[in-house]
């Protein structure tokens, strides 16, 4: 079992409700009908999006996730067990598909007004190559004048400053997160979860892309996508090299 299956029961505890990216997804994404979530997690912000209207398609690769994200959408359509309604129906409001973000080019042809993809999750794949074109399958998929948004962690600017990230915890969980350079192009991720019910304690060890600001907007450069901005914080701050610990990048189809 892979760490985010192992994960899984505890996740929305490690990854809560974050108001500050739902209000930024929600100003980026206003006035776009269909959206596409890449990575989507437990279906957070996906579900969020939808009771604002949006017909949202969430997509992972760990079928413990989307499990999770169809229970949470299930109340928008008055369902209490059961799958949700297919994405192709008429105010579906949300739907979850297991699939690798790499994958995306077997997606129905369908197109989307905005596709975003969040927490680091770019970093998962195995080469730049792969992170590259994943991000023009996204970029394929949105329809004229859609919106894509991206967002990494800053990984230079946090292995300058000794490569840990704030630790998380709440009543349930701590968790603890920690960079460290592992060749040209990549760094190791060490996480450990304690899970105070049970003193439960969950250790994971992965390779990760060292994707920097430049990297994503090269890759988004490379789609012909236009109108390009950065942010260094959900809260729309501008991005700074040394201090931010996350770079967000939008953009949007010509």
């Amino acid at each position: 079992m892979n760490f985010y299956a192992a994960i899984a029961e505890q996740y929305d505890e490690v990854f809560p409700f974050d108001s500050g990216i739902a209000s930024f997804l929600e100003r980026e994404m206003k006035g776009r009908a269909r959206l596409l979530d890449v990575a989507c997690g437990s279906g957070t912000y996906a579900v969020r999006l939808a009771t604002l209207g949006h017909e949202v398609l969430g997509v992972d690769s760990e079928e413990a996730m989307i499990e999770a994200a169809r229970g949470k959408a299930r109340p928008l359509h008055g369902m209490s067990a059961g799958p949700v309604h297919d994405f192709a129906a008429p105010g579906s409001g949300a739907d979850f598909r297991v699939l690798d973000m790499a994958a995306l080019d077997t997606l129905p042809s369908a197109s989307f007004d905005g596709v975003y993809c969040i927490g680091n999750s770019l970093a998962h794949l195995g080469t730049k190559e792969d992170a590259a074109g994943t991000v023009a399958a996204m970029a394929r998929r949105l329809a004229p004048g859609g919106r894509i948004v991206l967002q990494s962690i800053n990984v230079p600017g946090v292995l300058a400053k000794g490569g840990a990230l704030p630790a998380i915890e709440s009543g349930a969980v701590r968790f603890e997160r920690r960079y460290e350079k592992r060749g040209p192009g990549s760094v190791w991720f060490d996480t450990t979860l304690a899970v105070k019910a049970g003193n439960r304690i969950l250790r994971n060890r992965i390779p990760l892309l060292d994707l920097g600001p430049g990297d994503l907007a090269d890759f988004i450069a490379g789609t012909g996508l236009a109108d390009l901005r950065s942010f260094g914080s959900y809260g729309g701050a501008a991005f700074d090299p040394a201090e931010s610990f996350v770079v967000i990048l939008t953009a949007r189809a010509p």
